[in-house]
């Protein structure tokens, strides 16, 4: 009978125990979406008064749950807002994908770029925005990461 006792002992302690570091792990962030921005830009001169900007926006999504994009906008100050997924994507992202308009899975990579005309001489802010949910227990919030730069006047170099 002893035994028996020690036996549903153990069983206890280790559903106790196992509770705890899940919710430690919870507490922690683990079921947080890892996902890093990057950040590129290239300006180069496109005529007598505007340059050309190219934004990209690299996303490396990390080693836990998928992450479904619904929106990567960059915005420009006194350009306005500029989404990264044309409305060609967007429409066959979801009707493929009624979740979200992409879906990376852990460990994946993708870029967004778009192009953008701005007055010469003239530094620019530039900030990215990207929302997005992961699986079903954290799909009632979304998750945001921004980034920002900012693109100084391109003058060419003098020899």
């Amino acid at each position: 009978m002893a035994t028996g006792s020690v036996v549903e002992d153990i069983k206890t302690a280790a559903i106790v125990f196992g509770g705890i570091f899940f919710i430690y792990k919870f507490a922690l962030g683990y079921l947080m979406i890892n996902v890093t921005l990057k950040p590129t830009l290239r300006r180069q001169p496109l005529d007598e008064s505007h340059d050309l900007i190219v934004v990209s926006a690299g996303v490396v999504k990390g080693d836990r749950e998928c992450l479904q994009v619904n929106e990567i906008k960059v915005s420009v100050e006194g350009e306005g807002t500029h989404s990264f997924l044309t409305p060609a994507l967007i429409k066959f992202a979801t009707q493929e994908a009624p979740g979200g308009l992409l879906r990376l899975s852990p460990g994946e990579e993708t870029s967004f770029e778009v192009a953008l005309k701005v007055p010469k001489d003239q530094v620019t802010p530039i900030n990215i925005v990207l929302r997005g949910w992961s699986g079903p227990i954290s799909r009632r919030i979304p998750g945001y990461w921004r980034a920002s730069l900012v693109s100084e006047p391109y003058f060419a170099k003098s020899k």
